[in-house]
């Protein structure tokens, strides 16, 4: 068996750049870990986004240092097929630092063009607009005819009506248009979800109405490595070796081999071919093919929560949890196209500078700890801090319960606040913790320890107690702090809340040296010919957004790097 091109992972990325090779001729392969999920109304309905995590389309990958579940999508559509459908864009102005790591041909005017032909964009309804309180953004910032639909939640809940209001009234700006580049303060985000199918729109999506004589796709289907030579100093790959239904296989590469697999599949079957750093591939016997130091290195976006408990008037997707009656009268409403509690999303976002959060001490803490900054990845990350425009920290508001730290109480309702530092200072390791690929890597987070992530971290806690939870009208639906609960100092909270990773990325990050990186520009492992990666795991540091439209951009641009 031979193949122009051999995709291994069948997610958000794989998805996107199979279905576009297929369509101009080549002959792909996709080879897939999960399944398939077809008409599985678990992933299909968008009213499902929040019941996937942790199930059975997902790893159950969990960070080795914290215990902290890690969710990542064993199925066809990857971790599109089972996120919080949000999506949203970075900062313009960290994307045009990457020029400092060697990084050319990924502008963001550039890489915006790729995010805009994923989309098709339905703007808000005059109705939507009135009950969020929010002007229209500009339409011709989004694209008009890419699979990905994007388009705003149809029932908006009390909390999510008072959202940019109570941001306003603390004295935070409104940010009408934040997918332009300039992504500073409070929005409401599009989702992905078709509003006339009622339909999440994943990496699937891009399969719909594909011929299928180019493209073959084996799912439930473990990759053990790739299988390479050495011809005149560089390694090509020569074929994909992989286990379906017990059996061994191999199949022969015309072409290339693109690694789709995610933040951290893709270190794991680059260790298991022998491709990282010399002392992780020894210690587990793997036979050396090429030293890449920094593979597996990785950042990602930690999300320590806040809960509230609401006031007993208001109703929100946790009556759901909670009352059959309803939720049979919610979910003939959702079949039948009305604005259903099934149509309630996490839309509400606020992107902060750290001059809106940090008192003028901290703020000079800051700048000295920014003076200690060394490595050429430290000076980048202190240039995103140092630039006002982009945003250091995000904060969720999810209206209804997503603790991590405490369970539900029956017949209550929740408003959670989740807060991301968006370029952590701290890095952790992705690194395989046997030779065999069905051992789950071990995965080191380090997650809060460097000063500056704790300084931030603590800043944002204290901003939401003090700021956004007193604000009004916010204030008013609000009864009482859960979790942690108000005798928890900021200090021990961060001390020792579970925090997980949602948007992890970077574990083979891109740049223009193999010392310091794992592909170059074009997106192809150094020394390679014909290895390249195209997913979350190239993004070189972290970004003010959460990652999915960019994931979509990567694979839209390898494409035409292919």
């Amino acid at each position: 068996m031979e193949y122009d091109y051999v995709v291994i992972g069948g997610g958000t990325s794989g998805l996107v750049l199979s279905s576009r090779l297929a369509e101009r001729g080549e002959k792909v392969l996709v080879i897939e870990a999960g399944i398939d999920p077809k008409n599985d109304e678990n992933i299909t309905s968008a009213s499902n986004f929040v019941t996937n995590v942790g199930g059975s389309y997902d790893y159950g990958f969990s960070v080795t240092d914290t215990h902290v579940p890690m969710p990542r999508g064993k199925v066809l559509g990857g971790s599109s097929a089972i996120n919080y459908i949000l999506w949203n864009r970075p900062s313009k102005y960290e994307i045009e630092l990457w020029h400092k790591l060697g990084i050319e041909g990924w502008s963001f005017e550039n890489v915006w063009k790729y995010m805009k032909k994923a989309e098709t964009y339905i703007p808000p309804s005059q109705t939507q607009l009135e009950s969020f309180g929010m002007q229209a953004p500009h339409s011709k910032h989004y694209g008009s005819s890419g699979p990905i639909t994007l388009s705003y939640q149809r029932y908006i809940s009390p909390t999510d009506r008072r959202w940019l209001e109570t941001i306003k009234n603390i004295g935070l700006p409104i940010n009408e248009n934040p997918h332009d580049g300039e992504n500073l303060g409070a929005n409401i985000s599009p989702i992905t979800a078709d509003p006339n199918k009622h339909r999440r729109t994943y990496g699937c999506t891009y399969l719909d109405a594909l011929p299928t004589a180019s493209l073959d796709i084996l799912t439930q289907t473990m990759v053990h490595r790739i299988e390479t030579v050495t011809e005149d100093g560089q390694i090509r790959a020569t074929a994909v070796e992989y286990c379906s239904e017990g059996v061994t296989k191999s199949v022969k590469i015309r072409k290339e081999v693109v690694l789709t697999a995610g933040t951290i599949n893709t270190p794991q079957i680059l260790e298991l071919s022998g491709i990282g750093d010399t002392n992780i591939l020894a210690s587990h016997g793997i036979k050396e093919v090429l030293n890449i130091p920094t593979v597996g290195e990785y950042r990602g976006h930690y999300y320590p929560t806040l809960c509230y408990q609401l006031n007993d008037t208001v109703k929100n997707m946790d009556v759901l949890r909670q009352e059959e009656q309803i939720r049979r009268e919610e979910a003939e409403k959702y079949r039948k196209g009305d604005p259903s509690l099934y149509h309630q999303a996490a839309s509400c976002v606020l992107y902060l500078k750290p001059a809106q959060i940090l008192t003028k001490e901290e703020l000079d803490r800051l700048e000295s700890l920014l003076r200690e900054a060394s490595s050429n990845e430290e000076l980048v990350l202190a240039q995103y801090f140092l630039d006002e425009r982009i945003p250091q920290v995000e904060i969720d508001m999810v209206g209804f319960f997503a603790d991590l730290n405490s369970v539900p109480e029956d017949g209550k309702k929740y408003v959670t606040f989740m807060v991301g530092l968006q370029h952590p200072f701290s890095k952790g390791s992705i690194h395989v913790s046997s030779s065999d690929v069905n051992d789950k890597p071990n995965i080191t987070s380090n997650y809060n320890k460097h000063p500056i992530d704790r300084l931030l971290l603590s800043a944002a806690i204290r901003f939401i107690r003090e700021k956004i939870v007193t604000g009004n009208p916010l204030t008013d639906i609000i009864s009482k702090e859960v979790s942690p609960g108000r005798g928890v100092s900021v200090e021990e909270f961060i001390e020792n809340a579970p925090a997980c990773d949602y948007h992890p990325s970077s574990s083979a990050k891109m740049g223009n040296n193999i010392d310091d990186s794992v592909v170059n520009s074009e997106l192809k492992v150094h020394k390679t010919r014909n290895i390249r990666v195209s997913d979350a795991s190239i993004i070189p540091l972290g970004l003010s957004s959460h990652i999915q439209s960019i994931v979509y951009a990567i694979a839209e641009k390898a494409v035409d790097l292919l």
